[in-house]
């Protein structure tokens, strides 16, 4: 029998009236090598296998059949041996929320954690289709962010090839043509063309560094939580970007914490977890003090209030949601808001950068040509 680690195998034993009297963690090579391609989904492949799973389920189908049908109609290949691999799991006796959390590579913690809470409060067909909407939802919301991001980065991208290319292989057949010139070179021209000079002779340099400094700071970013904590920190005071985060990690707390109360978890026991599926570490840290709160005897909105993190309107909404006895129906209308303002705040951007980012692309281009040019419209100016 395999587990991700000790307790989860403990767990699974314990389910079967066994006891566990040895066991062997594998060496890290071979683990990565019985990771196959069949794990790596997308997220919309989840939150597809989810919609599924809730229709069949709800109309009454076995939890063993409904995963079997959805694996012998899977679209993606890689998909059928993995809801195949759950089938068998829930069939042995495994808790569908132990089988999900197994396979952390694909259904994260939230998923696996919702899914317990609907096992336990005997509601898993409602539950689920709630977990089904929400990461569906989650997954558009990451999509447009992902896309709005990915548009400035390809054009910056291409300014940067095109003007390398400009400045290491058409401005020296100008310095060429420049060099037996006997009038003082524009400073802009100047600058050009020291800057090529120097791009040829140590442009391999630059290259060798930025590769380094990219293997380097990439794999310490994920390990590190203090490099991780600085990234969060400055991506939350970005302008723009800074308020869609923070905008979607709301969302995310909110309607998590809404449907894990619905299904009767306590928020103390609730609030941890969604802690730790909290992708970003500043929202992380403000979870945990508003559990830490809760256990002092504080109420919600002043936990809240205290961790400094969620906005003054949502504080207000939960004390509302707290005086009426409808925590969870607030927690919903308070991520219906904050989804809807980042869908907003992604729309507005999406159609500012645009304009903003080809004016960005002329000046750059444009500036290397006009340093190319100069000295040919002051000799023809002198004439």
């Amino acid at each position: 029998m395999s587990a991700t680690d000790e307790a989860a195998l403990v767990e699974r034993l314990d389910q079967r009236g066994l006891t566990l009297e040895h066991h062997r963690r594998l060496p890290d090579w071979i683990r990565a090598l019985l990771k196959s391609p069949a794990q790596r989904l997308r997220g919309h492949e989840v939150s597809d296998f989810l919609h599924q799973l809730t229709t069949l389920v709800s109309a009454g189908v076995p939890m063993v059949q409904s995963l079997r049908l959805i694996a012998s109609d899977a679209d993606a290949r890689r998909l059928s041996p993995v809801i195949d691999w759950l089938a068998d799991e829930v069939q042995s006796g495994t808790p569908l929320s132990s089988a999900l959390a197994m396979q952390p590579r694909i259904f994260n913690e939230r998923i696996h954690a919702l899914v317990r809470a609907g096992e336990q409060s005997s509601s898993l067909d409602t539950l689920l289709t709630q977990i089904a909407d929400y990461e569906a939802r989650a997954q558009q919301i990451r999509r447009q962010i992902r896309a709005v991001l990915r548009y400035p980065l390809i054009v910056i991208s291409v300014a940067l090839l095109v003007s390398v290319a400009m400045i290491l292989f058409v401005v020296p057949r100008f310095a060429a043509m420049f060099t037996g010139l006997d009038a003082e070179l524009p400073a802009l021209t100047q600058s050009v063309m020291a800057l090529s000079t120097w791009l040829r002779a140590q442009g391999w340099m630059v290259v060798l560094i930025t590769a380094s400094l990219s293997l380097l700071v990439v794999p310490l970013m994920a390990r590190r939580p203090t490099l991780r904590a600085g990234r969060d920190w400055l991506l939350l005071r970005l302008p723009v970007i800074g308020p869609m985060v923070a905008g979607a990690a709301s969302a995310q707390f909110s309607r998590t914490l809404a449907i894990m109360t619905a299904a009767g978890l306590p928020m103390t026991e609730a609030l941890p977890t969604i802690a730790r599926t909290m992708n970003n570490i500043p929202y992380y840290q403000a979870v945990m003090q508003i559990n830490e709160r809760l256990h002092e005897g504080q109420s919600l909105e002043q936990a809240i209030a205290a961790s400094q993190r969620l906005s003054g309107r949502i504080q207000q909404m939960i004390a509302v949601g707290e005086e009426a006895g409808r925590v969870d129906e607030m927690l919903r209308h308070i991520a219906d808001i904050e989804d809807a303002q980042v869908n907003r705040a992604v729309e507005s951007l999406s159609k500012a950068m645009e304009p903003l980012l080809m004016v960005m692309l002329g000046l750059i281009i444009g500036a290397l040509v006009l340093a190319m040019y100069l000295p040919i419209f002051q000799m023809g100016a002198a004439v």
